[in-house]
């Protein structure tokens, strides 16, 4: 299955094979070759698309494959503002883009200690899920093991860090 990263909303959605959509409009302005993987640091307001109006309406039946990539720990919006304004543009997928996940080692503990780290990621999803949203878990390989009930999320999206590729992991059973 392909994963495919847009800035914009697709207003057709056309692939030969199943295929993922995931819309990133934080990437607007980052280089092509590093956006995703720098997304994650504190260079821009990730979240701030979802004040804005962006038009979500792909074709008909299209929707099931369009994700957008969120910032799980967003400091400048509460949970229930991200659920309600996502809800408001119409954005019933979402997933953890960009993630702490890109962090490893130092990096990582300092996040954790400063409670940005992955628990508090997965706890994002969790409480999307329960809002109603459909999600996706952008996670690095090998999978945290400290993950529980992995059925939660439509599909894993899998790297190894920095300008790893991303692969579509299956969930455990």
């Amino acid at each position: 299955m392909q994963v495919e990263f847009v800035q914009l909303v697709p207003k057709v959605i056309a692939a030969a094979e199943p295929s993922l959509t995931i819309v990133c409009p934080w990437l607007r302005g980052l280089p092509a070759e590093s956006g995703l993987w720098i997304s994650a640091l504190p260079i821009h307001d990730v979240n701030s698309f979802i004040d804005g109006d962006l038009g979500v309406d792909p074709a008909a039946g299209e929707h099931r494959r369009l994700y957008f990539g969120v910032f799980a720990l967003d400091r400048f919006r509460s949970q229930a503002r991200i659920f309600s304004m996502l809800r408001a543009q119409g954005i019933e997928r979402i997933i953890n883009l960009p993630s702490v996940s890109f962090f490893d080692g130092r990096s990582a503990s300092t996040l954790q200690s400063l409670d940005l780290g992955w628990s508090q990621e997965v706890e994002f999803l969790r409480a999307a899920k329960a809002a109603g949203f459909n999600v996706a878990l952008c996670a690095r390989r090998p999978l945290d093991i400290g993950v529980d009930n992995m059925e939660q999320f439509d599909f894993i999206l899998g790297h190894e860090g920095p300008r790893s590729r991303f692969t579509i992991e299956p969930r455990p059973i």
